[in-house]
């Protein structure tokens, strides 16, 4: 079974970068490597001044910029993580990463760009956006820094990951199209893979060259099942309707193409995409795909599960046994958050724990994107986290028990 993979939130905005401020010090015993580049509960009234679905702002950045690859030269395995989150990676779009089971530790060099790290290697991209635009990938091993493979490329702001040795790459680059000549619309750059060992040459899965019909447009983080078998690429502009490319890793090619669906998460047979609520509701429901065939199997929610109620996810994550949800239900100036697994064929809810929404409660509690397994969820004290999230705010990470709905609280952190 493939390792879970930290993917970052999926934004409407496919282009848009994730820079991000450095956070202050670096690991102990770091060395510089040498190295080239739905049952109702009691609910709790909403704080008047509370912004809750806003997380809190990034730290300001206190480190010196880094000139050189530093690794931390005594990884050792971290107290408190759970099996299934051991061989997890996170990664800062700004050049740190590591992994949740260990302090292995890599910082990389000002300009690199972390676009994904697994299986004990770390991907980053040197962007260049003038003249022969593109960018360099440059692949290491993340205990080590050593310099494992590079991957020129003329895709801009790439997303990646890593599955069973095989890396997947994909991104927009601006062309000149037809709809626009004379401002250059962004031109899908299609999906690339090599196998990271030996020397075989990249090749494409989706050839690129596709005009998006719009300047903003290209390729958004991939998701991939739990058992790594099928990836998801979203491909769109603008001013054109979305798609997303299903990837059958085993042979390493395109298994089928759904048209006007926008995938946040899937299993091996069912996608759970965006799905377009009614004018008066917040945004944030889903419907269930069959990856096959391109049926709508069910949504949440549906206008007679609102019952009076505002209803929206704000976090979906596939699992082996169906999709962990996190979604809140307001109503006259109240509201309660649910946690459930939906079961993929029908959307019938397994609810796992209710709590009244109030962040400034010690006890709120928030699944992180990234961090489940089929037992356990890491939970948050913050809103909408991702272990990007722990990592630079050193918080302390709770641990979701999905079988009995127990909490064990400040399990473990991802400090140096």
């Amino acid at each position: 079974m493939a390792s879970r993979l930290l993917r970052v939130a999926l934004v409407a905005s496919v282009v848009s970068a994730c820079a991000g401020p450095v956070p202050s010090g670096s690991p102990d015993a770091s060395v510089p490597v040498d190295v080239s580049p739905e049952t109702s509960l009691s609910m709790q009234p909403l704080p008047g001044s509370t912004a809750i679905n806003t997380p809190d702002p990034t730290p300001e950045p206190t480190q010196a910029t880094r000139t050189e690859v530093e690794v931390n030269g005594n990884v050792i395995d971290r107290p408190g993580v759970p099996d299934d989150f051991h061989d997890t990676y996170w990664w800062t779009s700004f050049g740190q990463a590591g992994q949740v089971g260990t302090t292995a530790w890599i910082g990389l060099p000002d300009g690199e760009r972390i676009i994904t790290a697994g299986s004990g290697l770390v991907v980053s991209a040197v962007i260049e956006f003038e003249g022969d635009m593109g960018a360099l990938l440059l692949i290491r091993d993340i205990r080590t820094g050593a310099l494992v493979r590079e991957i020129e490329t003329q895709l801009l702001l790439p997303a990646a990951v890593i599955v069973d040795g095989r890396l997947y790459w994909a991104a927009g680059l601006r062309g000149v199209g037809p709809s626009e000549p004379d401002v250059g619309n962004a031109v899908d750059g299609g999906v690339w893979t090599v196998q990271l060992e030996g020397d075989e040459p990249p090749k494409a899965i989706v050839e690129p060259g596709t005009d998006l019909g719009s300047v903003l447009g290209g390729r958004a983080p991939f998701s991939v099942s739990p058992t790594g078998l099928t990836i998801a690429s979203n491909v769109g502009g603008s001013h054109r309707a979305f798609a997303t490319d299903i990837i059958d890793t085993a042979s390493a090619t395109r298994r089928t193409r759904l048209s006007d669906e926008i995938v946040r998460e899937l299993d091996d047979n069912i996608a759970i995409a965006w799905d377009e609520p009614p004018t008066d509701a917040p945004r944030g429901w889903v419907r269930a795909v069959e990856i096959d065939s391109g049926e709508r199997l069910w949504r949440f929610p549906t206008l007679d599960q609102r019952d009076g109620f505002r209803i929206s996810v704000n976090s979906i994550q596939a699992i082996e046994s169906g999709f962990l949800g996190q979604f809140r239900r307001e109503q006259d100036n109240k509201a309660e958050t649910t946690i459930a697994i939906f079961d993929p064929r029908d959307g019938t809810r397994r609810q796992i724990l209710v709590q009244g929404l109030d962040p400034a409660n010690p006890e709120y509690v928030s699944v992180v994107f990234g961090l489940v397994s089929d037992r356990y969820a890491a939970l948050s004290n913050e809103p909408h986290s991702t272990i990007e999230d722990l990592f630079l705010e050193d918080a302390a990470v709770s641990i979701l028990d999905l079988d009995s709905g127990l909490i064990q609280p400040a399990a473990f952190s991802l400090a140096p």
